[in-house]
């Protein structure tokens, strides 16, 4: 698979695995996350994957979004 695709794999997988992570609806309320470390704790997903040479994923909780950001982007 060619590398944009799994990275954006990988991001719909992180994606998921947020909304998943605290969902109101079904009476799922943790406590925010403070990097995605935390999806793995929580048993959400196996672990965080590798983003691509120069890429990193950056979670905004209060978004309830995982974004892929160049490296030296700012965190939001």
């Amino acid at each position: 698979m060619h590398q944009d695709g799994k990275a954006y794999s990988d991001l719909e997988a992180l994606n998921y695995a947020l909304a998943g992570y605290s969902d109101e609806t079904v009476g799922i309320i943790r406590p925010p996350l403070k990097d995605l470390s935390g999806l793995v704790t929580a048993g959400l997903i196996k672990s965080v994957p590798k983003p691509p040479p120069g890429k990193k994923f950056v979670l905004n909780y209060a978004q309830r979004k995982v974004t892929l950001v160049d490296e030296g982007a700012p965190k939001k």
